[in-house]
């Protein structure tokens, strides 16, 4: 079983990648960065006994079904208004230049398509402000561990400010520009051919 969180940026999907690494199971976090193949997604989110809290995969979720239909989702909803600022001043922080007018639009999209994994059969939806709560952090937790709730271990875990290295990430995209859009383009493309390749099937049918 392998299980995936989609979310905004600064949306706590650092914290819940270490909250969600427990006992015999590992939740990596923002790994789709790394994949540079369309046989990676299969590789990547079916592993067992992982899971990925991410903030890019969302784009590509019919491709991850088709690699896994029996993956483990969630969504977790931020305002994307809210979230957006709160990514432009992270970037500031880190004495990074961002495009605030683009980086509203990417969060918009974004929000769009979480709404559309979040209407699947089988998705659990929080808000982020659930994530606050102990009823928010059990459901997240009962939903993608084989575990019973382990109250302790949320307690030590809910007070801790985790946060991903902004500056290493944006590095790391620049330093590998090239392949990264190259996969995400393969994306788009084989999205379109799946679509295309639906129609043609219900127009034979």
């Amino acid at each position: 079983m392998t299980f995936v969180i989609h979310a905004l940026g600064r949306s706590r999907t650092a914290w819940l990648a270490r909250f969600l690494t427990y006992g015999d199971w590992t939740c990596r976090h923002e790994q789709v960065i790394h994949l540079r193949r369309i046989e990676d997604i299969a590789r990547m989110f079916s592993r067992p006994r992982t899971g990925y809290a991410e903030t890019a995969a969302s784009f590509g979720w019919p491709l991850i079904l088709e690699a896994n239909p029996d993956i483990v989702q969630v969504v977790v909803n931020r305002d994307p208004d809210e979230a957006g600022a709160a990514m432009a001043a992270s970037y500031a922080r880190a004495g990074i230049g961002c495009d605030a007018a683009m980086m509203r639009a990417i969060f918009a999209r974004g929000a769009r398509v979480l709404k559309k994994i979040s209407a699947l059969p089988g998705v659990l939806t929080l808000s982020y402000e659930d994530l606050d709560t102990e009823d928010g952090c059990r459901a997240v937790f009962e939903h993608c561990l084989p575990y019973h709730w382990d109250r302790a271990w949320w307690a030590h875990m809910r007070g801790q400010h985790v946060e991903a290295d902004l500056a290493a990430m944006v590095a790391y995209y620049w330093a590998h520009r090239e392949g990264v859009e190259t996969f995400k383009a393969l994306c788009r493309r084989e999205m379109f051919r799946a679509v295309r390749s639906r129609r043609r099937d219900h127009a034979v049918d």
